[in-house]
């Protein structure tokens, strides 16, 4: 059996930001464990910009509550991996005793073998056995990975790559069946409104993935794969699931498939509800999804939709001394928060020789409304779309995968803010980007070189409102 001996690895990210004022921060200590959390919106850091050839500066910045903000932003991104694997003696069991694993972090399906970083793999009878019930409490349970309760409500849980604390939401990339779920306020992806059995894989890649993924990509990359979005080979049939437990959890999970020829329908829907650990903060959420597609062995082309809905008391903040003599106290018994989100996309995948073609394309809003010391509402609108294309070339000495894509991200967030004067908040952010990744791999000692670059470019503004002013760059 052959086992890597020897891997290096040397990646530059070349990455200029710039942050304007100072962000609203709110005091949130956990009632339960005592440590700092909340809702803070500042990148913490400050770089240098870099010069423009027009002589005007770009930089990257972060949306800023009540604050006026423009910028331009161009990134690239150089990884340059090898790892050299040579024959040593077998001390374990056979290579084909193992089941081979495939993965999609490159943005195709590949063996996990030849990938020249470690991907962790979670399947859908992994999430089975485990009984999670949610994809973060997978991704948690499953590859000890921390995570933490969204204050919010809702039974979400919060993913934290590579230990990055409050701004882990912008330093890691999460893709559902290819489309791009990141927001760019910094606030976390819903992955509790992706139904847990409708899920066939998720992948997390712990380490930089900037060249295939870009902006935000710095602590990993967290890859989603449903059933309907594989594609696999099904049946017709639907399953129903119904658990009970302490805190009057109450959960009922369903899916359903449809197949006709060369058509398939996937349906699946949760129900959730919680009385939650505290006073004020029960909670309810439900969520449905649907999918239909049609394929062949050269072609698959297909629709998806999904809604959900959820809505949570909040007891808000107490203190160390109120926690020790009633951990279910609540400071508010009457604030609240409820939201919705909405997604549709259009997704095909063909062949076409040593060529392998994919699109996605997808639109999603959110719309949050809550009543915490005075009303506040915001809703976020955007749309991802990626195109990418594949060739493999195999030699009797060299095998070549060469890689290329081209991404666009649109985000827009409006807010409205009421605590005794009403206040609005637009912010807008605009990104395209174009990349390739080339591996090459000698095949007598399975030896592989990869490299890559990416080119972003990125336009981000903000505007406030009764009394917005310019904000300069100097």
């Amino acid at each position: 059996m052959d086992e890597p001996l020897c891997s290096a690895s040397i990646t530059a990210t070349e990455r200029f930001e710039h942050v304007l004022g100072k962000a609203m921060e709110v005091d949130s200590t956990s009632p339960d464990t005592g440590q700092q959390g909340g809702c803070t919106s500042a990148c913490g850091r400050e770089r240098p910009c870099a010069v423009g050839e027009d002589g005007e500066d770009n930089f990257v910045d972060c949306f800023l509550f009540m604050k006026i903000a423009t910028q331009r932003v161009r990134l690239a991104t150089l990884s340059i991996a090898a790892v050299a694997a040579f024959p040593v003696a077998a001390q374990t069991a056979p290579a084909s005793a193992l089941k081979e694993v495939v993965v999609t972090t490159s943005r195709f399906e590949e063996s996990a073998n030849t990938l020249p970083y470690s991907v962790g793999v979670i399947t859908a009878q992994d999430i089975h056995d485990s009984g999670a019930a949610t994809v973060s409490e997978a991704i948690i349970r499953l590859l000890g990975i921390p995570g933490k309760l969204d204050t919010s409500g809702g039974n979400s849980q919060a993913i934290d790559l590579r230990g990055f604390g409050e701004t882990a939401s912008s330093n890691q990339v999460i893709v559902v069946d290819g489309r791009r779920m990141n927001e760019a306020d910094m606030s976390s992806a819903n992955l509790s409104s992706i139904a847990i059995d409708s899920i066939q894989t998720i992948e997390v890649l712990r380490g930089s993935g900037a060249v295939l993924y870009g902006e935000g990509a710095t602590g990993g990359v967290i890859v989603i794969t449903t059933k309907a979005g594989k594609g696999v080979q099904r049946q017709t049939g639907a399953t129903l699931t119904g658990s009970a437990g302490s805190q009057g959890l109450r959960d009922l999970r369903s899916t359903a498939v449809l197949v006709a020829g060369n058509w398939s329908v996937d349906i699946a829907a949760q129900d959730r509800k919680s009385d939650g650990h505290r006073n004020n903060f029960a909670s309810t959420g439900n969520s449905l999804a649907s999918t239909v597609q049609w394929s062949n062995d050269q072609l698959r082309v297909g629709v998806q939709s999904g809604r959900t809905l959820q809505q949570s008391g909040l007891p808000g903040a107490i203190t160390l001394t109120q926690f020790q003599t009633d951990a279910t106290v609540a400071a508010s018994t009457t604030d609240w928060a409820k939201s919705k989100f909405e997604n549709t996309g259009v997704f095909a995948q063909t062949w076409l020789g040593d060529w392998e073609l994919g699109l996605d394309v997808g639109q999603r809003t959110k719309q949050l409304e809550a009543e915490n010391y005075g009303l506040t509402a915001y809703q976020v609108e955007g749309s991802s779309a990626n195109l990418r294309a594949r060739h493999q070339k195999d030699g009797d000495l060299f095998k070549n995968v060469l890689t290329v894509g081209f991404d666009n991200n649109q985000w827009k967030r409006s807010d409205s803010m009421s605590y005794g004067f009403a206040s609005t908040t637009v912010g807008t952010s605009d990104s395209n980007a174009v990349y390739f990744t080339d591996d090459v791999t000698y095949r007598p000692s399975t030896t592989k070189l990869s490299m890559g670059l990416r080119s972003d470019s990125i336009n981000k503004s903000q505007t406030s409102s009764p009394s917005a002013r310019a904000s300069e760059t100097q």
